[in-house]
């Protein structure tokens, strides 16, 4: 039983690892304005300016789909994780539960 939960407590730090990259990943936000692009047109007098913005919106719908994701990931990963803490709850009660009970050989001794 010791070793099931050594295996749980790993699942455990496996799925908060997973859980503090993905949080990372989360954090990652940039946003281009429209003065970035004037200073562009001194280098490249043909800037298509408006293809930029189609461009910079294009990518904030996306960010706002993989934000979306991300939490729905986070949640998941968080309800794996609810589920260990259980079982090992549940196992180190049992372990406490045989650790309590006097073993056949005491209780032979103790008569």
């Amino acid at each position: 039983m010791i070793q099931q939960i050594n295996r749980q407590r790993n699942r455990k730090k496996y799925i908060l690892s997973q859980i503090s990259a993905v949080k990372i990943n989360q954090g990652i936000k940039t946003k281009v304005k429209k003065e970035d692009y004037e200073v562009l047109k001194d280098f490249f007098l043909d800037l298509n300016t408006k293809y930029l913005n189609q461009v910079e919106n294009f990518h904030i719908k996306l960010s706002k789909i993989l934000d979306k994701e991300i939490k729905e990931a986070i949640k998941e990963l968080q309800n794996q994780l609810d589920i260990i803490d259980q079982k090992i709850r549940s196992l180190e009660s049992k372990v406490k539960k045989i650790n309590s009970t006097p073993s056949l050989d005491m209780l032979l001794l103790e008569k």
